[in-house]
């Protein structure tokens, strides 16, 4: 009798590779990346990177130095120059002796990546309008948006005769009183200070100004467009005392 060739063909063992083993692992990888988008979604979302930038200018406006100093400290850091002098003009009481910024806005749309923005504004100075831009990044141990620029500018106090021949000299502003040594060397050559106008006074002789009329206070509007220099003709440079 012959025997049924389906009872005498050996049976095939299942690679161990099957389709039906590698069900379980793709499901753990489905639920891998359910979690992971589930802890994605659970993140809070940040706040608009503008309110940094609103809360920054109108500080400023407000003479709040102090708040100012603390939101753009990131942004200064140190500067690292023994020439520049960081501190001694970014002051309540000098901002408050200034004709400070008003009338600021805040655009609503930024452009920038993730982790950077770019945040438009404007305000009035002395009734012009200044337009710029500041860049905030995100902060994420902080868990905010920070100022990654300032509006800090460089202020110079000179007297001079001609261009190559000048000084830097003492002065004051309302709220600060600034004394420079006579080395030139050890001079501090600017000063780190806010928008608004200041009036300047330098400690110089009215007698050797060119012209004595102009007088040795200046009105120097800080704005965003150059560096901010008083400059006071003499015939002839202070005295080294």
């Amino acid at each position: 009798m012959t025997a049924n060739p389906e009872q005498t063909r050996p049976r095939r063992e299942r690679p161990s590779g099957s389709r039906r083993s590698r069900v379980p692992a793709a499901m753990a990888v489905a639920g891998l990346l359910l979690a992971t988008t589930a802890c994605a979604a659970s993140e809070p979302p940040r706040p608009d990177p503008t309110e940094v930038v609103l809360e920054y200018l109108d500080a400023i406006a407000a003479g709040d130095a102090t708040t100012a100093r603390q939101l753009d400290a990131a942004a200064i850091g140190d500067p690292q120059l023994p020439d520049v002098d960081a501190d001694t003009l970014r002051t309540d009481a000098v901002l408050a002796g200034a004709q400070r910024i008003e009338n600021v806005t805040i655009e609503a749309d930024t452009t920038g990546d993730e982790d950077t923005r770019n945040v438009s504004f404007q305000y009035e100075l002395a009734g012009q309008q200044e337009k710029s831009v500041l860049t905030v990044a995100w902060n994420a141990e902080a868990g905010e948006w920070q100022l990654a620029d300032s509006l800090t500018t460089d202020l110079m106090v000179t007297a001079e005769v001609s261009r190559i021949e000048m000084k830097l000299v003492s002065f004051a502003v309302p709220g600060a009183t600034v004394t420079q040594v006579d080395d030139p060397a050890a001079a501090t050559m600017s000063f780190l200070i806010y928008p608004a106008v200041y009036s300047v006074t330098a400690d110089i002789d009215p007698a050797t100004l060119v012209d004595p009329a102009a007088g040795i206070t200046q009105e120097i509007a800080v704005d965003l467009s150059v560096q901010p220099t008083a400059r006071f003709a003499v015939t002839q440079l202070p005295a080294s005392g």
